[in-house]
């Protein structure tokens, strides 16, 4: 989650290690970093819903960046997703260090 929030996407450590008083499900809904984080399928309207490898505040559940590039905490799963249109939508980044 540290670099979703404060690496790769923006600069948002100050939300990161200060967090509001009712910080329990979002990370932060009007972070200004939020539109780096969007993921768009290629040739798709709309946006999905990714996972991090973070683990969330539920223990069967991972950290995920939501549609709007917000990073939900609680976690999401599998079996849930994102079903409000009949679809589970989400998915994985892939991220790879390589050394040349």
């Amino acid at each position: 989650m540290e670099e979703a929030a404060c690496r790769y996407f923006g600069d948002s450590s100050l939300k990161l290690y200060n967090p509001g008083r009712n910080q329990r499900y979002w990370f932060e809904r009007k972070d200004k970093n939020n539109s780096k984080r969007i993921a768009r399928r290629e040739g798709e309207k709309g946006s999905d819903w990714w996972w991090l490898r973070s683990p969330g505040r539920v223990g069967v559940k991972a950290v995920y960046i939501h549609g709007d590039g917000n990073i939900g905490i609680q976690g999401n799963n599998i079996l849930i997703g994102n079903l409000s249109d009949g679809e589970c939508r989400g998915g994985v980044r892939p991220a790879l260090w390589l050394k040349l």
